[in-house]
């Protein structure tokens, strides 16, 4: 479980945090490659994909893939349209991002 991104009471966020059952703990993991919130992310073959988001007032067409087994994150080729508050989903392999 990861909570990524998001708002608190006087800024954006590009923090991730991953929880870890075994310890039922939270912890951080690497930041998210700008602070986002309005997001929507995906889990797919044990990658977290995150896509569009509001970042400074402005709604934004990036996407990226994060790996958790090197605890890196990477930008993908960004999304034609900017998108906040989209849904993801996979579906017969492939991830869908809608709205």
């Amino acid at each position: 479980m990861y909570a990524l991104g998001g708002q608190n009471e006087s800024s954006l966020l590009d923090s991730v945090e991953a929880y870890d059952q075994v310890q039922n703990s939270w912890r951080l993991v690497a930041p998210l490659p700008q602070r986002l919130r309005c997001l929507s992310a995906v889990g797919y073959r044990g990658k977290i994909y995150v896509f569009g988001g509001e970042h400074e007032g402005e709604i934004t067409n990036s996407a990226h893939r994060y790996d958790p087994t090197t605890d890196s994150w990477i930008s993908l080729p960004s999304m034609q349209t900017p998108r906040a508050l989209a849904g993801s989903v996979v579906f017969r392999d492939k991830i869908y991002v809608i709205g």
